[in-house]
């Protein structure tokens, strides 16, 4: 009898212990199929690509800022020309990087080219035959079109200019003196227009410099108007030189 018990207490210890170790390799064999944690998906082959994608930190070409306020200008020209000297003020509109309006006074004399000052010991220095003093105040408004932008840095900037508009032409009659001959001043209106090409030089953020040269066309129509008696100018225009400086706000 006691053997029986025994012999069936050592089968039962003996399944038990079967048992337990299919369960643990059951347990264990399903770790290593489904992942070591729950939830854990599959590899894809999205998951094991090795390549970087990165953004850079600044656009890899300089397009310019669409919403960047627009700088307007304010100048002053020295003018040269066949006439002498001459000055001007201008303000200038940027509508884009390469594209530019801007309205522009002028101020110089006009004469022949062949006149010279001769000195008299009643008179000092005068023009011999000269009738009228004449002086001439273009104004034009234009555009401005800068040239070759990708392939010039910008301390060096061409560009082209053309404009249209009037000018005022003073005729002083040239007796006395300058003063006296004021009250007698005829005043003149004339169309005026001009083709120009020059370029900025240097890369200030606060001011600008330009050289250019301009053919400005002023016809007085007519017979003229005579600086010296018997060559009257029937074309206040020609070729005029600048020399430009403004600041940017």
């Amino acid at each position: 009898m006691l053997r029986n018990i025994h012999s069936l207490s050592a089968s039962v210890v003996h399944l038990f212990v079967c048992c337990s170790c299919f369960l643990v390799f059951a347990v264990s064999a399903s770790a290593q199929t489904t992942g070591d944690e729950p939830g854990d998906l599959p590899m894809t082959p999205e998951d094991t690509d090795s390549v970087m994608v990165f953004t850079s930190p600044r656009p890899l070409l300089e397009d310019g800022d669409p919403n960047a306020k627009k700088l307007d200008a304010w100048g002053f020209d020295l003018l040269f020309s066949q006439n002498g000297f001459g000055f001007g003020g201008f303000y200038r509109r940027e509508f884009s990087r390469d594209f530019f309006g801007f309205l522009h006074l002028g101020m110089s004399g006009a004469k022949n080219t062949d006149e010279l000052d001769r000195y008299d010991s009643e008179r000092g220095l005068f023009v011999p035959d000269k009738i009228n003093r004449l002086f001439m105040f273009p104004t034009t408004i234009g555009v401005e079109r800068r040239l070759f932008a990708e392939d010039l840095s910008d301390s060096f900037r061409p560009y082209l200019q053309g404009g249209v508009g009037s000018a005022l032409i003073m005729a002083m009659p040239y007796n006395e003196g300058f003063f006296s001959d004021i009250g007698d001043t005829k005043f003149y209106i004339r169309p005026s227009g001009f083709l120009g090409f020059g370029a900025y030089v240097g890369e200030s953020k606060s001011s600008l410099t330009a050289v250019n040269i301009r053919y400005y066309y002023i016809p007085f129509g007519g017979d003229g108007i005579e600086s010296v008696r018997g060559f009257p100018i029937k074309n206040f225009g020609g070729i005029f030189l600048s020399l430009s400086v403004a600041m940017l706000n």
